[in-house]
């Protein structure tokens, strides 16, 4: 009897040991370096978080600029050519300039403040963070106010209107 429930225990210890060794060879490790063949390969949303695992060691002779934030950055910019002009300006000398591309669609402020360690562990010598209203959600507000300022106007009206609350809220 109890040589039975020692082997019973001993086949339960075999299959929990390899459950969790499957677990880590496929998800763990095989899983992130498989290569990234999905039909989304070019969104930055869907491959979100195979870039970041990707961008976890930095070689010591990289100059690491990321580009953080939302679609205005993934639309906005484009990594490639400001990598190109910048190592081309030689302003780092041996220094190899590389440009990172880690935001995606929809990301807004409170999301960025809770990805900001998830950000500073890619050890960025420089971060760009191009943002809008619509990214720290205030264009609502904004818009608002606008409508009352606009109401019962004509469109030349509502331009000059919207024009100059635009050069009041950036203090111009």
């Amino acid at each position: 009897m109890k040589i039975r429930a020692l082997r019973g225990l001993f086949y339960t210890f075999l299959f929990v040991l390899a459950f969790v060794c499957a677990d880590t060879l496929i998800f763990r490790i095989g899983f992130w370096n498989l290569p990234n063949e999905t039909a989304w390969e070019t969104e930055p949303f869907y491959n979100f978080e195979y870039k970041m695992y990707h961008l976890r060691n930095k070689p010591a002779d990289e100059y690491r600029v990321v580009i953080a934030g939302s679609s205005l950055g993934l639309y906005g910019l484009l990594p490639e050519e400001i990598e190109t002009r910048l190592n081309q300006s030689g302003a780092l000398g041996a220094k190899r300039i590389r440009v990172f591309l880690v935001g995606h669609q929809g990301m807004h402020g409170v999301e960025l403040a809770a990805l900001t360690k998830r950000y500073l562990a890619l050890k960025p010598d420089a971060i760009i963070l191009p943002m809008n209203m619509v990214d720290l959600r205030l264009e609502r507000p904004v818009l608002m106010g606008l409508m009352e300022k606009l109401k019962n106007q004509t469109r030349p009206d509502a331009l000059r209107a919207l024009y100059q609350d635009l050069l009041e809220m950036y203090g111009v």
